[in-house]
């Protein structure tokens, strides 16, 4: 059973023998390390099984050069927010295409300006992430407008808040996120020693953590299954 953000505090505050400590590791500090381990742990761990979407409906195409990923719903809440981003589809039946990503930098050098006249809008051929939006190369004819377009990725925990009863939206992380808040406790108390050690079992952690989550997908798609079909 996965710890309340609460429980998981006085875990921390317990294993650094500071229960109930509102002075260097108190509630709101340590709340804090626990959301920054969250985003850690996505941001390291791509593809994580319990934050994995997809989405079909939040993005139209239009006569635009970017999209704001803002726009598009993941999770349970409005607050929580794309981290990795896999694919994007063009969606219209029989048309569909798996869009091919292309780097920023390769994408700028190949078109510095695809909005200009020189240019032609056409059906969509590529995309590239910029920050929080992506573009597509070439922006929409008005034929290719009004068209689903697909978005596979992770996202964001929701951060939990001082002592909630919340627990994390990733699964299975109550060691790591332990961990964490314990290597930024004696940071914090100014034992280094001990900070190091806790930092090296978190960073062990989410190593073992990407390896299993990388053997789970691997499973998923049958990979390493016997090649019987």
């Amino acid at each position: 059973m996965a710890l309340q953000g609460s429980e998981l505090t006085d875990e921390i505050q317990a294993l650094v023998g500071r229960p109930d400590d509102t002075g260097l590791c108190d509630t709101t500090r340590i709340t804090r390390w626990l959301n920054e381990a969250q985003r850690k742990i996505v941001e390291l761990c791509p593809n994580l099984l319990s934050m994995s979407f997809v989405n079909t409906t939040s993005i139209d195409t239009t006569q635009v050069r970017s999209y704001d990923l803002a726009e598009v719903s993941v999770g349970d809440v409005s607050t929580q927010r794309i981290c990795h981003l896999f694919e994007v589809y063009y969606l219209d039946g029989n048309e569909s295409v798996k869009l091919p990503f292309v780097p920023s930098d390769e994408f700028d050098k190949e078109y510095p300006d695809f909005t200009h006249t020189d240019y032609s809008p056409d059906k969509p051929r590529c995309w590239t992430r910029r920050g929080y939006n992506i573009e597509l190369y070439p922006y929409c004819a008005t034929t290719y407008c009004d068209k689903d377009l697909r978005f596979v990725g992770d996202y964001y925990a929701e951060d939990l808040a001082t002592d909630a009863t919340a627990i994390s939206d990733i699964s299975n992380v109550d060691e790591g996120l332990i961990y964490y808040g314990v290597y930024k406790a004696w940071g914090a108390i100014g034992d280094e020693d001990r900070c190091i050690l806790w930092r090296n079992k978190f960073m062990g952690w989410l190593q073992d953590t990407k390896d299993q989550n990388e053997e789970l997908l691997e499973w998923e798609g049958n990979l390493l299954g016997d090649g019987i079909e």
